[in-house]
Formats: structure tokens, C-alpha cells, sequence
């Protein structure tokens, strides 16, 4: 896609197919008259362009259609528009043949995919995380995709990201500065001044990063992991969830042997739903440092090779649930009311507790609930289904406040993380250099290199494939 904009282009807005309303989008220097040429009333026809923004009523005509039809013609004069060049959109009836006989009588060239937000980007009325905003609010697939979407549109990653720049152009600056009266041993900026500047950069940029991932993570779905015990009515609650009949359920111990798998939506949010096999032996993680990274099925795998081959099963089952215990965005710990807990699964629950609910299961069972000293955040059973919606409840609420502490859009394109990553990687090859005392000129081109990279996000550098690989995505009247 070239990055020109001296031609006017039009394009139908609105939804392909028939509807109560249908929009044609005009953007150019040539818009106004344009429209012009399919506007039959007296009033408008070979008149001059409004001088503000204006609302008009008006006769639509074309030249394979024998009447003309009412519309409502839309006036933004440049620099006032969504592109920033003069615009004018035709709002009328959305029959599919009015739409197509209007646009052709338009006489001007069909926009490409995207083209309308490249020329906003273009005219600096947004950047690129805001362009890839626009992508995502019209691909947002449930509430809190669109709720992000919304939130980068009006500026979500753009704040910190300027503030980043702006730090590093005047970090720079003070750089540059030292080159220019190097002969004279001036430092204008102390070198462990210079290094908690990056260092702080590189870390912001890196957070920024990595909730983006997140993000992306939580738009594929939250992974929920049932785990417990063998016959801690795992299965049971997972049917119950489900309201269906996903697992197979029975009264003798460890019956799920692999882990299953559901991808359900509560309350707009999805979720990848998973039973896993029983461990007798919940192991403590070996470092608190990172509690479910270093979790590892101890008991469970010790002197497979000698066992029967009805062990080596179980020990091969319990290392399946644990690598999927890793990868959880949250665990759903399942005992049976009427247990007491191992001293292995305390110390289980206390390095998994902040993202982890405790299930008591089998309510219906005994009048005493949970018989340990650490009371369960429900109690449920999959019987009477007592509580299962409390779960659901408790379940869409922790995985929401995950998601409102990120925050943050879904890495809609790479281009975004790219660009994050290359100032990252220049940021960290600025503190390197640092450290080994080079010539502050090999400080100040990377930290060019990272501002060049952080260019390109806020919309103050860019390329050709840049805007090609971005806009193309987009559908044609956007």
C-alpha cells in the first residue's frame, strides 16, 4: 500500500449484506465534490463546501437507479475529520445495490483495506498502537476484548510510552551534549545517572511487553486446572461446570488417567477448562521464588523403571497434570469436605495461593464441611449442585482481575511487540556499554536505535512494509 494520500478515495463503512442503514466514507481533497455528483437536492448540488463541520439532509441519485432516495450527507473540513483531509460520509438506506450504484457514481478511486486509518496515522491523528486498537475493536470477540480495545484506542500503552521516549530523548540530548565538548573533559551526565535512566526505560518497556503477552494469552483462553487428589470429585465438578457430561466419573480412585480438556465462555470470558489426573503425592515446589514454574510430581515419578506397568501409568499421568498445573492462570484445588489435608498438600497450597481457589466437593456428603483448619473459598457439590455457580462466579472474577490488572490490548499485531522488543534489546546493549566504559557515542546510537524503535509504535518513524503489513489487515472502508 503506498503512503500516499493526494488522491480521494471512498469506500462502503458499513456491514457487507442488507440493513436499515448503510454508510459510504469519502476522504480527499477532491470529497466534496464527489459527493456532489450524486446529490440531487437543489440546495446542495454545485455548491460549495460547508465552512465548518455539517449535518445535511439530502436527495440521493445514481445513474442506474430510475428515483431518488433520501440520505444524510455528513461534512468534516480538513483537520477536523478521522483522517485529518477533508470527509464526508452518505448515510442512507443499506440495500446492497443503492450502496454500489452511489459509490460508482462517486467517480473517485475504491480505498484499499485499512487505507482510511493509515491516512490518520498518516496525518498524526493516531498511532500505531492505536491503528492496531482499531483492528481490535472490530475484531473483539467478548466484553473485555473490546473494553481493552477501547482503552488503547484512547491512548492505553501510548502514555507510558511517550513518557519512555521523552526520558530517552533528553537522556540523549545530555549525551550528545558530552560528545560536543568532549576535549574539554565536560561530563554533562553522570555515567551511574545514565545507567538508572536505562535501566528504568529497558524495565518499563519490558512490563509494557509483557502484559501484551498476557494479553494475547488471555484472548486464546484462561486456562482453569482442576487439581487434588484422586477421587476428590474433580471430575464431577467439571461435568458441573460444564453442565454437561465431559469426564467420566466413578468412585474408584484415579479414573482420569489424562487430563481433559473444554473451552467454555462465563460471562464473556474464555475459559480452557481442564480435569487432571489425581496426585497422591502433591509435592512442595523447590523455590518460593516462583512457585508454580519449579512445581515437580516428587513421589509420583520416583522408581518407575521397577514398578508394574500399572505405575509407571499413574507416574506418567501425574506428570502430565503437573506440567499443566505450570501453565495455569489459575487452579481450582479440589478436596473432599470430609478429608483432612496431607502436610504435602498444605505446603502445596501455601506457594500456589495467590492463584489458586480451594473447592470443598461433596457437600451433600457430611453436615461438617471442610475438617481442616483452612477454610475452602466455596463448598460445593456436583450432586445438588450446591455452590457451583458461587465457583463460576469466583472463577470469572479472579480471571477479571487478572485482566484489569493488565489491562492492556492483545498483541493485535507483532509489529507492536517487535518494535517493543528492538527497544528493549538497544536499551540493554546501551547498559552494556556502559558498563564497559566504552565512548559515550556507542551509549547514544543505541539509545537513537531504541528511540527509532519506539518511533515507529507512536507513529514518529515509519516504513512502507510498516504500513503495508498493518493496514492490509484491515477491512476496506476502516
Amino acid at each position: 500500500m503506498a503512503a500516499t494520500w493526494e488522491d480521494t478515495i471512498a469506500a462502503v463503512s458499513s456491514p457487507l449484506g442488507p440493513s436499515a442503514r448503510g454508510i459510504i466514507r469519502v476522504s480527499g481533497p477532491e470529497a466534496w465534490a464527489a459527493v456532489s455528483r450524486v446529490v440531487a437536492s437543489p440546495n446542495l448540488a454545485g455548491k460549495p463546501p460547508p465552512s465548518e463541520a455539517a449535518v445535511m439532509r439530502a436527495l440521493l441519485r445514481a445513474a442506474d437507479i430510475r428515483h431518488a432516495w433520501p440520505g444524510t450527507v455528513f461534512y468534516w473540513p480538513g483537520g477536523r475529520s478521522y483522517t485529518g483531509q477533508t470527509c464526508v460520509e452518505i448515510h442512507t438506506w443499506g440495500g446492497p445495490v443503492l450502496l454500489e450504484a452511489c459509490l460508482a457514481g462517486l467517480g473517485v478511486r475504491p480505498a484499499k483495506p485499512g487505507e482510511f486509518t493509515m491516512r490518520a496515522f498518516l496525518a498524526g491523528r493516531i498511532d500505531l498502537a492505536q491503528a492496531e486498537a482499531v483492528a481490535a475493536v472490530i475484531a473483539a470477540g467478548n466484553d473485555e476484548e473490546l473494553a481493552a480495545a477501547l482503552k488503547q484506542l484512547a491512548g492505553g500503552i501510548r502514555r507510558p510510552l511517550q513518557a519512555v521516549r521523552e526520558d530517552l530523548i533528553n537522556l540523549l540530548a545530555e549525551l550528545e551534549a558530552g560528545l560536543d565538548f568532549a576535549e574539554e573533559d565536560i561530563s554533562f551526565l553522570p555515567r551511574d545517572e545514565a545507567q538508572r535512566r536505562l535501566g528504568r526505560a529497558r524495565d518499563e518497556l519490558r512490563r509494557i511487553s509483557a502484559r501484551l503477552r498476557s494479553r494475547e494469552d488471555a484472548r486464546r483462553g484462561y486456562r482453569v486446572v482442576l487439581c487434588g487428589r484422586p477421587n476428590a470429585g474433580k471430575s464431577s465438578l467439571f461435568n458441573a461446570i460444564l453442565e454437561g457430561e465431559k469426564a467420566i466419573v466413578s468412585d474408584l480412585p484415579g479414573t482420569t488417567r489424562d487430563y481433559l480438556a473444554a473451552e467454555t465462555e462465563q460471562r464473556g470470558i474464555p475459559i480452557i477448562l481442564i480435569d487432571t489426573a489425581g496426585d497422591e503425592d502433591l509435592a512442595p515446589p523447590d523455590s518460593q521464588d516462583s512457585a508454580i514454574s519449579t512445581l515437580s510430581p516428587h513421589g509420583s515419578a520416583r522408581g518407575v523403571e521397577t514398578q508394574p506397568r500399572v505405575d509407571a501409568l499413574r507416574a506418567e499421568a501425574a506428570r502430565a497434570a503437573w506440567e499443566t498445573m505450570r501453565a495455569a492462570d489459575l487452579l481450582v484445588f479440589c478436596a473432599d469436605c470430609r478429608w483432612e489435608l496431607t502436610v504435602q498438600e498444605r505446603r502445596f497450597l501455601a506457594a500456589v495461593r495467590d492463584r489458586c481457589l480451594v473447592a470443598a466437593t461433596k457437600c451433600d456428603l457430611a453436615a461438617t464441611g471442610f475438617s481442616n483448619p483452612l477454610q475452602p473459598d466455596v463448598c460445593t457439590s456436583a450432586a445438588t449442585r450446591e455452590g457451583v455457580d458461587q465457583l463460576r462466579a469466583m472463577i470469572v472474577r479472579r480471571l477479571a482481575e487478572r485482566g484489569t490488572s493488565r489491562g492492556d490490548l492483545p498483541s493485535t499485531s507483532a509489529d507492536t511487540q517487535r518494535c517493543l522488543l528492538s527497544a528493549i534489546s538497544a536499551l540493554e546493549e546501551a547498559l552494556e556499554r556502559l558498563g564497559h566504559c566504552l565512548a559515550e557515542e556507542y551509549v547514544a546510537a543505541s539509545v537513537r536505535a531504541a528511540l527509532d524503535a519506539l518511533g515507529e509504535i507512536v507513529g514518529a518513524v515509519y516504513t512502507e512494509d510498516i504500513l503495508d503489513r498493518v493496514f492490509s489487515r484491515f477491512c476496506i472502508g476502516k
